[in-house]
């Protein structure tokens, strides 16, 4: 009796709730939810036990024990809170054989990041036992939820774990559970709802109040000049700096002057950015009402740099700017304002005065920004100490109006370079010759220290002078020690002369307001005295007597000046600023890109329309910057133009940030070497670099858009990366590549490490998180052996085999660097960028590794960069950690981004937000990857449908050897027809690697056929070979490419229950082969080149066995090698057949002369066949091209071309028209032997060619120069 079974369909956990949690009970005031642990292991590593679990995050912590925590979400109302409480629990306790395994220390090595495992004694002492820890509100889109943790391990810190495997929590959710919004959808909110476990009543709770964010009114004016300043001073205009506006029709009463001061802008989310304020100024013939030649303005200005303009950057004090140095202005008149324009006052002197001062502190700083001790974060230093010897370091600088005074001192700041060890320090300062004591009462004059960290000095001296001051450094040495010099500074009290420059000086050391008389000295017919409490308070003194009097605090400084002294400012520009605020219209993306990428990037735009029906906007960041930050440079500007158009453009709001361009920590170029990579600024931290900040809107755990950047310096790659992005959207290659992966695991050995299993591990674990559809590679680098240089070349020759044969993605766990994988060189960007040759097959790269994309650093290229650069070939993105990341956190997040791609079909930015929300207490390391790649690209297998059954001869659910089973399955697309290719899967392999490292690869692939596809449905047999292994992972997959929707479809069948029990069934023959060389014209004995083809053709009426099982091989022996070739993956079943088939393989570097070949193949019963021919193989220095045909001709849709080359080439195919008109052109690289190139019936311009006769011209071009063509005629008809 036949015996139909179909497919039992997958039923995945729901995209919010892990497998491990149950949702009893919903309403809007409470849930109660059932937590059961996952199944979990602890296994031995090392020296240390490790707690093995899935879909569980890791905390990242370097020295306290690795425990797993589990994490969901709670959507809340507006102003809710919830509170929870666990009604009962099971617990279990487990006596662990060491301690538990510390989070890792991981340091750089020579090759790549190695782990250090130390303890911390605090933190291994008996853990706190809450289960359940809510944690703050978060606002993700207007959407309110408590991320809350579950922490089911209790550890005491030795080698006792308690371990809740059950709990029942009750969560009361107070707040406006009666509100109701207004419900917005888009692929990022969706997103995130789905990860809400009470989703169905969070959706009617979105509350985003829009933030008044300050930006430049351009709109109020249609006059505007830009002014930068870049010292501290008074600065002046003149009539003629002014000639770009309409001065004889201006009163000067109009005058406005506007800046947001310079200062970096908070990284804070709830900062709204530095508000567009005037500034007073003072205006020298302004009475008239007519601002003519001999009129000025003056104002104060100052530079970005200074401590107090870059508080917000670190919290180690940073003087220089890490951005620009000017500090800029924007002067108009007239307009739409509010108010009077502001002018400098005079203002009255007090009648009395706390303290009379002839001299005031001065402080003069000396430092420059031109060494590096790290190459991440805000930190230069001046200069570097290094050597093995004592030397002496000589600095000198210039000083005026020097006070005799015993409040004088001496400050510097240094480092030892970064090492893993501190070693000793030991110098020795002179001021002038004078020595300067560490402590003078005890004659001590040697500062000693020891380690890393920074070292201060802070010493009174009594000999500075008026010119030149030497200060000495002798570092006293007797072993190798290099330090950093960051600066020095000197105090003391500075006369107040006036000379015959502007002079700057200040008010006393009190915080506490104080009224000064100070007394000046020197010319000071027709001076002026500025005073400053900062840049919008700013008002003139009156000069009486050789003195002012006047309040101020330590904060407030004076400038004393004639007008002619007044500092001309370093930039007057007249601008029409763009006005960014203007747009009123929707946008889903926003690409911001340099003015040089302008073009590509509206083309970009266009073809987001085109293609996904994306409306994008292109910004300039330079119009950003004058909107947003009055023109100073800052990426939190970026952020705010980006936040105000989410919050102020029509619904639905933007989910997509497109970058062009790569930047550099060194966005000033202080090294002399950034200026060709800071082409779009990033976003740095004092230690991570990470674009996730411009999109983090209402929370600083997660980005809020799906962000990608194109990591280009110019626009040769930048149009590379376009045309990539363009053939693989609208010109893509058909394949089973599109539903195949790679992953690859580093091995055990690392620095002092030799037990790191948890990298395989990860790499098994994520490879599983993938849809059982799709083809799975694995490489797991403990299989491969050293070589010499402690490398694993193999490993490397077979990542790369299934890279150039074509795969979706490729994913590789284990140790890496700026510019490897793995210290055994997996893949290596100084010299294996040329491996790639998968023209038209571009991967998705995914290194959970350190520093692979460590991009922003000037002095290199990263390996995730190099590999998007690459003409049609490398990668199409890749995605990996700018900083040093944690495998935990790591495998974390890839579980669900491959999740989120593979099995979701989601676009590449989307796949990425999906696994960075997942886990709150992981955006520290989450944050470190970034996509080089267009976020909106979808890089995702084909459509899936599982309507496949099966028909087999029995009465079991089983397919048994010798069997022969039909099938019939269907496409998603109804309207389908064509050619499906369908392959057949044993059931998968499983095997131990070592302690708890159980993997497993695909099983042997048993038929490879085709078949018929009308309406989307199709049918197709096979034979189950006696090779078969009984198992219940076999797979039966077939792929449909539409050429008309350029979309490709998948029709499985999973889980294949298979059984090497097998059937009765007869074997009348044995296999027929059929073997020809170069041609089918080819008889025994022909000549045929060295380089040439091998047909054969093969027939069985059981089937060839084509399992790759050992000793079952279809193999060819050459000459009576006893080193036969296995051939078997050149073999493919004809349409519609599972009986008969053929394989191609290229024959390369034969010697010349007679050579004997035989083929071995075996049927699906093992019983074998042999044939034998001969040849005479002879060189010939011409390339070669053979057997030009077109299939089918006539050609009613689509075809192919096919031909065969006697040697690798590059080859153009011209179609023309009967009258010699090219009317499409393709271009690829030809391999030696057999061709077969896709051609989709249609011209240039995507038109399908009308019913005709056309011409069809193949030329190829060896690497030698040697040429050939061949035309042949295609027919059109329909």
């Amino acid at each position: 009796m036949k015996r139909f079974f179909p497919l039992v369909l997958l039923v995945l956990s729901l995209a919010f709730l892990n497998a491990d949690l149950t949702l009893l009970r919903s309403s809007e005031t409470e849930l109660l939810v059932e937590y059961t642990i996952e199944p979990f292991k602890i296994a031995a590593e090392g020296e240390f036990s490790r707690i093995i679990t899935e879909k569980m995050g890791h905390n990242s912590i370097p020295g306290t024990p690795s425990i797993p925590y589990a994490e969901f979400k709670v959507g809340i109302p507006p102003n809710g809170s919830v509170q929870c409480s666990v009604l009962s629990s099971n617990t279990t306790t487990t006596i662990l054989e060491s301690k538990l395994i510390p989070v890792p220390e991981i340091k750089n090595g020579d090759e790549a990041d190695y782990y250090l495992y130390n303890i911390s004694a605090e933190a291994y002492q008996p853990q706190r036992a809450d289960f359940v820890i809510q944690l703050p509100v978060t606002n993700f889109r207007g959407y309110h939820f408590v991320p809350i943790t579950l922490h089911p391990f209790v550890y005491d810190g030795n080698k006792t774990l308690t371990v809740t495997t059950k709990a029942t929590i009750k969560i009361n959710i107070s707040g406006q559970t009666n509100f109701r919004s207004s419900e917005e959808s888009d692929k990022a909110t969706d997103l995130l709802l789905a990860q809400i476990i009470n989703s169905q009543q969070a959706k009617n709770w979105r509350s985003n109040p829009r933030p008044v964010i300050n930006y430049a009114p351009f709109g109020a004016s249609n006059w505007w000049i830009r002014i930068e300043t870049n010292r501290d001073g008074i600065y002046r205009i003149n009539h003629s700096d002014l000639g770009s506006f309409p001065l004889t029709d201006i009163d000067p009463a109009s005058f406005r002057l506007f800046s947001t001061s310079g200062k970096v802008l908070s990284s804070n989310i709830n900062n709204n950015g530095a508000e567009f304020k005037e500034v007073p100024i003072f205006i020298s013939g302004e009475a008239d009402h007519s601002f003519d030649e001999q009129d000025y303005i003056l104002f104060y200005g100052s530079s970005r740099d200074g401590y107090g303009q870059n508080i917000e950057v670190q919290s180690d004090p940073l003087y220089y700017n890490p951005y620009s140095q000017n500090q800029i202005f924007w002067l108009t008149f007239g307009g739409s304002f509010s108010g009077t324009p502001l002018r400098i006052q005079t203002v009255s002197s007090p009648g009395s005065y706390d303290i009379s001062l002839t001299s005031t502190p001065a402080i003069k700083q000396i430092e420059t920004e031109a060494q590096r001790r790290e190459k991440y974060g805000f930190t230069w230093f001046s200069e570097t100490f290094f050597g093995n010897i004592s030397t002496d370091y000589i600095l000198t600088t210039e000083l005026s109006d020097v006070s005799p005074s015993s409040d004088q001192k001496i400050q510097l700041r240094l480092c030892q370079e970064s090492v893993e060890e501190g070693t000793h320090h030991r110098i020795r300062i002179d001021v002038n010759g004078v020595p300067v004591y560490n402590d003078a009462i005890a004659g001590i004059r040697d500062f000693t220290w020891t380690g890393t960290n920074y070292y201060y000095i802070d010493r009174p001296v009594s000999n500075l002078v008026n010119g030149i001051n030497t200060l000495k450094i002798r570092v006293v040495r007797d072993h190798q020690d290099n330090l950093f010099f960051d600066y020095y500074r000197y105090g003391y009290q500075q006369n107040l002369n006036k000379g015959n420059t502007q002079k700057q000086f200040f008010h006393n050391n009190s915080m506490l307001p104080t009224t000064c008389q100070f007394n000046l000295s020197g010319d000071l017919s027709n001076t002026l005295v500025f005073r400053v409490n900062n840049l919008y308070s700013v008002d003139l003194i009156s000069v009486a007597d050789n003195c002012i009097i006047a309040e101020g605090n330590s904060k407030t400084f004076y400038f004393m000046l004639k007008p002619g002294e007044a500092y001309s400012p370093s930039l007057i520009q007249f601008i029409q600023p763009n006005d960014l605020t203007a747009e009123s219209n929707q946008a889903d993306n926003i690409i911001v890109a340099p003015a040089e990428f302008l073009q590509q990037a509206q083309e970009l735009a266009a073809k987001y329309w085109d293609i996904y029906q994306i409306r994008s906007k292109v910004i300039l960041p330079e119009d950003i910057y004058n909107q947003f930050n009055g023109g100073h440079i800052d990426p939190a500007a970026i952020r705010l133009a980006l936040k105000y158009y989410y919050f102020n453009l029509p619904t639905p709001r933007i989910t997509s940030l497109t970058l062009l361009g790569i930047g550099t920590i060194d966005w000033r170029n202080f090294s002399g070497s950034s200026a060709s990579k800071n082409k779009l600024i990033v976003w740095q931290g004092s230690y991570i670099t990470s674009d996730d900040y411009f999109g983090m809107f209402n929370t600083s755990y997660y980005p809020e858009l799906a962000i990608g950047r194109y990591p280009v310096r110019n626009t040769n790659e930048l149009n590379i990366m376009l045309q990539n992005f363009t053939n693989y959207t609208v010109n893509p290659t058909p394949g089973w590549w599109r539903n195949s992966m790679v992953f690859i695991a580093d091995d055990l050995t690392n620095g002092d490490s030799n037990y790191e299993y948890v990298l395989t591990q990860f790499a098994e674990r994520n490879s599983n998180a993938v849809h059982p559809s799709i083809l799975v590679d694995k490489i797991f680098a403990m299989e491969y052996e050293y070589d010499e240089f402690q490398n694993k070349p193999k490993a490397r020759d077979d990542l790369f085999k299934a890279i150039n044969e074509g795969r979706l993605l490729m994913h590789y766990t284990g140790h890496g660097s700026y510019d490897k994988l793995g210290a055994e060189d997996y893949m290596n960007g100084a010299t294996d960028m040329v491996r790639f040759a998968n023209e038209g097959k571009l991967t998705f790269f995914i290194a959970a590794a350190c520093e692979v994309s460590q991009f922003d650093y000037w002095g290199f290229d990263c390996l995730a960069q190099k590999v998007v650069l690459l003409n049609n070939k490398g990668a199409i993105a890749s995605y990996s950690a700018t900083r040093k990341s944690f495998a935990d956190n790591s495998a974390d997040m890839l579980d669900y981004v491959l999740q989120s791609l593979a099995n979701e079909r989601n676009p590449l930015g989307f796949s990425i937000m999906d696994g960075k929300i997942r886990f709150t207490g992981s955006n520290t390391n989450d944050e470190m990857y970034i996509l080089f790649g267009d976020p909106v690209i979808r890089v995702i297998p084909p459509e899936r449908d599982s309507t496949m059954q099966i028909v087999t001869s029995t009465d079991e659910d089983i397919l048994h050897s010798r069997e022969t089973s039909v099938i019939y399955g269907s496409f998603a697309n109804p309207q389908l027809s064509g050619v499906a290719e369908i392959k057949a899967f044993d059931s998968k392999r499983y095997y131990s690697l070592g302690p708890n490292t159980n993997v497993s690869k695909m099983g042997n692939q048993f038929f490879r056929g085709s078949s018929e596809v009308s309406s989307a449905h199709y049918n197709s047999s096979f034979i189950v070979p006696d090779d078969i292994i009984s198992g219940s992972t076999g797979l039966i997959v077939s792929y449909i490419w539409d050429e008309d929707g350029k979309q490709d479809y998948s029709n499985f069948y999973y889980p294949l229950q298979l059984s090497d029990e097998a059937v009765d069934a007869a074997n009348p023959d044995i296999p027929q082969i059929n073997i020809y060389l170069g041609s089918k014209d080819f008889r025994p004995g022909d000549t045929v080149g060295t380089n040439t083809t091998l047909y054969a053709d093969i027939y069985d009426s059981n089937g060839i066995n084509i399992t790759g099982s050992s000793g079952h091989n279809i193999l060819l022996v050459i000459d009576n090698s006893l080193q036969p070739i296995a051939i078997t993956d050149y073999f493919y079943y004809d349409k519609n057949s599972c009986t008969n088939g053929s394989l191609i393989y290229p024959l390369k570097n034969l010697s010349e002369g007679i050579h004997t070949i035989q083929v071995i193949a075996f049927d699906n019963f093992n019983i074998p066949a042999v044939t034998t021919t001969n040849f005479v193989a002879k060189k010939s220095s011409e390339l070669a091209m053979e057997n030009l045909l077109i299939y089918p001709n006539p050609i009613s849709k689509d075809g192919y071309i096919t031909f065969m080359l006697s040697s690798d080439a590059e080859v153009n195919i011209g179609i023309y028209t009967i009258r010699g008109k090219r009317i499409t052109n393709l271009n690829i690289y030809g391999k030696q032997g057999f061709n077969k190139v896709y051609f989709n019936g249609r011209d240039d311009k995507g038109d399908a060619l009308a019913n005709n006769t056309y011409f069809v011209k193949v030329q190829a071009r060896s690497y030698n120069g040697k040429k050939v063509e061949k035309t042949e005629k295609m027919v059109i008809f329909k």
